[in-house]
This record gives C-alpha cells, sequence and structure tokens, in this order.
C-alpha cells in the first residue's frame, strides 16, 4: 500500500517568497533604465557645420547641438523603448507574484509550475531583448533596469522550481514491520469429552459412539 509522505513545507514557502521577491523585482524594472544611449559626436558637429545653410533657424539648429552635446548619456526605460513586451512582462510577474501571494495565504495549492513557466517565459523575453535590442543603428546600450529584470525573472524561476520540488509528495511501498508472520497449523487442546469415531467397533471405547 502506498504511503504519502508530508509536503515539505519549509521548502515550499520559500520558493513562494523568492517568486514573490523575482515578480516585484521584474515589475520595478520596466519603470527603470533598460537602456542608456548618447548621441554620437561626430553627428553634434555636423549638424553645427551645416546649422549656417538653414538660415534662420540655423541659430536653433547650432543651439540644439549644443544642448545635446552637453546632456551626454541619456536614459530610456522600457515603456519608452517598447509597447508590447513590457506589457506582457508585466502580466507575467503579476501571474507569477499574485500565484506565490495565494499560495502563502493558503488560498491556492500546487501552483510552483505554473510560477516556474510564467517566469521561465519573462526570463526569455528579457534575454532576447538584453541581446538584441530594438534598432539596428547600435546607439541602444544595456542598462542596469533590464539586468535587474533578468535577474529578477531568473529568481523568480527559481522560486517556482523550488515550490515546485516542495509541493511534489513522495510515493514509497510501504513494507509492515515486522513482517506478519504465517499462521502455522497448531494441534488442537485435548478434550477428555471429545473421543474421535473409531472404524473399529472392537476398539475400546467404540461402544460410547453407539
Amino acid at each position: 500500500m502506498p504511503i504519502r509522505h508530508p509536503v515539505n513545507t519549509e521548502r515550499r514557502t520559500l520558493g513562494y517568497w523568492l517568486a514573490v521577491l523575482g515578480a516585484a523585482g521584474l515589475i520595478f524594472s520596466l519603470w527603470q533604465a533598460w537602456y542608456s544611449f548618447r548621441i554620437p559626436g561626430s553627428v553634434v558637429d555636423q549638424a553645427k557645420q551645416l546649422a549656417p545653410q538653414f538660415g534662420a533657424l540655423g541659430s536653433l539648429i547650432a543651439q540644439g547641438a549644443q544642448i545635446v552635446q552637453r546632456l551626454g548619456t541619456l536614459h530610456a526605460t522600457a515603456w519608452q523603448v517598447y509597447h508590447v513586451t513590457p506589457a506582457i512582462l508585466l502580466l507575467l510577474g503579476a501571474a507569477a507574484g499574485g500565484l506565490a501571494l495565494l499560495a502563502l495565504t493558503e488560498r491556492a495549492d500546487s501552483v510552483g509550475q505554473i510560477i516556474a513557466g510564467a517566469a521561465m517565459i519573462a526570463a526569455a523575453i528579457v534575454l532576447y531583448r538584453l541581446i538584441s535590442p530594438a534598432g539596428s543603428d547600435g546607439l541602444l546600450h544595456p542598462a542596469w533596469g533590464i539586468e535587474l529584470a533578468l535577474g529578477s525573472a531568473a529568481l523568480a524561476l527559481a522560486g517556482g522550481l523550488l515550490a515546485a520540488g516542495g509541493e511534489q509528495a513522495r510515493v514509497s511501498t510501504a513494507t509492515t514491520w515486522p513482517p506478519a508472520q504465517p499462521r502455522s497449523a497448531q494441534p488442537a487442546a485435548w478434550n477428555p469429552y471429545d473421543t474421535p469415531a473409531q472404524s473399529d467397533p472392537d476398539a475400546p471405547g467404540a461402544h460410547y459412539l453407539n
């Protein structure tokens, strides 16, 4: 008969908390600097050189070029660069964190694999945007915000896997100890009133049976 061992509560709880922290970090990162960019100095210099050719607008172009040159490195959030990507990550983070909170408050059960799946998809999306930023001009460079997003998604993934491992009940074959002893044939207690039937009519005591 199989016996189900109790669920590893400590492992499951730790996994859920890690998932909550990872999901919160992922959502928070969407409003942080995902990319940094700087307009090349050659472009600014070229704008200054061409400014006199535009007449009255030339002074405005020259002033704009000087302002851009003073700004230096600029930063852009995920929402400023993408439209669909941060929305998907927001939904995935909310789903993973929400399920983990429901499980911690005992309003959901066996959701570790779902959390891990959502975190895995989020990590894949962030990793793709880290390796291949938007645009092909090479102006965008990954900043700390997208690195935070990737680390948070990985943390949520680890938490989901840890919780899923704690949710799985181990099944083993039960063995009775000590093993049951087979019943052995034991001689019945002798009763003086129980006289076995005799097939020989001349045997002693046979007349009592007639």
